[in-house]
């Protein structure tokens, strides 16, 4: 039997699911999800050439970026300038792609409120599909500044105290 599904999220898709079968006649269907990202899908399916009336109610959502590692090039800590360019590594990022939706946000909630943050990092990008992003410092200053990233609209936890960036002393 053919049958096809879409994964339609709040924010971001639809991800077409593949290898769909029948595994329960008339009542189940097993799919392979394709690559995403996000939260909240819900499912849409075809069955020879028929479209489901409704969504499902139940939501599928991928699994939430990780940070493992945060990098500055050569630079041991970031221009104040907003110059540096920060490498983010870790998994659940997506895909290389110009439409993915990401974001890099960081700060040192021990500061003053003027060292502290938050700092939105600006132009991130996949750089290695799944596993790094890239994204411009923004100007700042501080020390151990914790970062979240943000990819299709799942918030990273944030980084670890020994996973931090500090910007230039003065």
């Amino acid at each position: 039997s053919y049958a096809n599904a879409n994964l339609i999220g709040d924010a971001v898709g639809p991800f077409a699911a593949t290898h769909c079968a029948v595994s329960v006649a008339h009542t189940q269907l097993v799919c392979i999800s394709s690559q995403g990202l996000g939260s909240n899908h819900t499912w849409t399916l075809t069955v020879g050439n028929q479209l489901s009336t409704s969504a499902s109610s139940a939501k599928t959502s991928y699994a939430i970026p990780t940070i493992s590692s945060l990098s500055s090039g050569a630079a041991a800590r970031l221009a104040t300038d907003g110059s540096a360019v920060v490498t983010v590594t870790g998994e659940q990022f997506g895909a290389i792609s110009a439409t993915n939706y990401l974001s890099g946000a960081y700060q040192n909630t021990a500061l003053s409120n003027f060292a502290a943050g938050p700092y939105s990092a600006v132009l991130c990008n996949v750089t290695v599909s799944h596993t790094e992003i890239q994204c411009y410092a923004a100007p700042g200053v501080g020390y151990d500044h914790r970062w979240v990233v943000v990819v299709g609209e799942q918030a990273s936890v944030e980084t670890e105290a020994n996973k931090t960036t500090s910007y230039e002393r003065p």
